[in-house]
């Protein structure tokens, strides 16, 4: 499932830099899914931290990069791959936890707030079985972005994205849904993430 997740986000990161268009989805809610938050201030507030979640960012290990950084969740270990933007690790059972982040440049004359162009090209068109289902939009240290998912083979594939900074920024997990952990450490990832 991981090579697939990658191949199809490398495909899709073609299509963005070849400036391919896609028709808009519908914006169904979900359930069940990481809090979201309806952007009512594009002013940087500082990292969603316990003030605005309730949740504590995670202070595990720190994947970053020159445009981004975040952290994963303390106490496992993490094995560090895809170009150093993503990390895996896994329960007694062997089951992955999955993160992985993708940046790609923005062209001249593409909409850095075009959300919705955004998820069409990075997550539209990904081959999920069911398909990823778009969530409400919600703020990360400031930045509104989309926010996507769906259940496949046991893991819950939870997707944020955002155009910043002139990138196209998505972050991917894909973590065991029965685990009880889960829906907690992508919480604590995404309140750890800090633009530069």
């Amino acid at each position: 499932m991981l090579t697939r997740l990658v191949l199809a986000l490398v495909l899709t990161s073609s299509l963005l830099l070849a400036g391919c268009k896609s028709a808009e989805r519908p914006d169904p809610g979900t359930s069940d899914s990481p809090a979201t938050s309806p952007s009512t201030d594009s002013t940087p507030s500082g990292s969603p931290s316990s003030e605005s979640t309730g949740v504590e960012p995670a202070s595990g290990t720190l994947v970053e990069s020159d445009e981004f950084s975040y952290r994963l969740p303390a106490g496992v270990e993490w094995n560090l791959g895809r170009g150093g933007l993503g990390a895996t690790t896994y329960d007694d059972d062997l089951n992955a936890f999955d993160v992985d982040a993708t940046l790609v440049p923005l062209q001249a004359g593409d909409d850095v707030a075009d959300l919705a162009k955004d998820y069409e090209v990075t997550a539209g068109d990904l081959p999920y079985d069911p398909p990823l289902k778009r969530g409400e939009n919600r703020v990360v240290d400031g930045v509104e972005g989309w926010t996507a998912q769906t259940v496949e083979n046991g893991q819950l594939i939870y997707a944020f994205g955002t155009r910043h900074n002139r990138v196209s920024f998505d972050l991917f997990f894909g973590f065991p849904k029965k685990d009880p952990r889960t829906l907690e450490w992508i919480e604590a990832v995404l309140a750890s993430i800090e633009w530069k």
